[in-house]
């Protein structure tokens, strides 16, 4: 199925000389319901000079620059949407703050243009932790829907906020 993207967006995508980039935003939510983590993955504007901070405002949020790399969620027939998000191991603080944030964390991913950045193009709700593993160089974190064969009662879990596609079913 075709994704459904505006003119302004198809736009800045093809234009020979546009300075827009796609932006991937992370919203972490902790599980013990802490304030969420907003991260980004471009340094899009300079928030200050001491300390250094760069990011995006998007809807009014600040989102703070980390260097993550993400996929957008794949998808196949017979399996919910997944992937998986690596950052530079760097700094012994990165380890730490997935340690202590990594049980039943909630992630929501987003992407959006720099130039448009109250847009979103695409939006992946709800998804969860999977598990995360590191080494000397990277921090990956595996993250997916949750499976709907090992949850008892799916019928009362079938929302919009779990399954998207629903607002167009009917």
């Amino acid at each position: 199925m075709a994704k459904i993207v505006a003119f302004e967006v198809r736009k800045e995508f093809t234009e020979q000389h546009s300075s827009a980039e796609l932006v991937g935003l992370i919203r972490v939510t902790p599980a013990d319901g802490g304030a969420p983590i907003l991260l980004c993955t471009h340094p899009v504007t300079r928030f200050s000079v001491d300390p250094l901070a760069y990011g995006i405002m998007s809807r009014g949020a600040r989102y703070d620059f980390m260097a993550v790399r993400f996929q957008l969620p794949d998808s196949s027939k017979d399996e919910l949407p997944q992937t998986s998000m690596e950052m530079d191991n760097i700094d012994p603080a990165v380890v730490e703050a997935v340690r202590s944030s990594i049980d039943r964390a909630r992630l929501d991913l987003e992407t959006v243009m720099s130039s448009r950045p109250n847009d979103v193009i695409e939006r992946f709700p709800n998804m969860e932790v999977r598990d995360a593993h590191w080494t000397d160089d990277v921090v990956s974190i595996e993250i997916a829907y949750e499976s709907l064969a090992t949850t008892p009662l799916v019928k009362h879990r079938m929302t919009v906020g779990v399954f998207p596609a629903l607002r167009t079913v009917g």
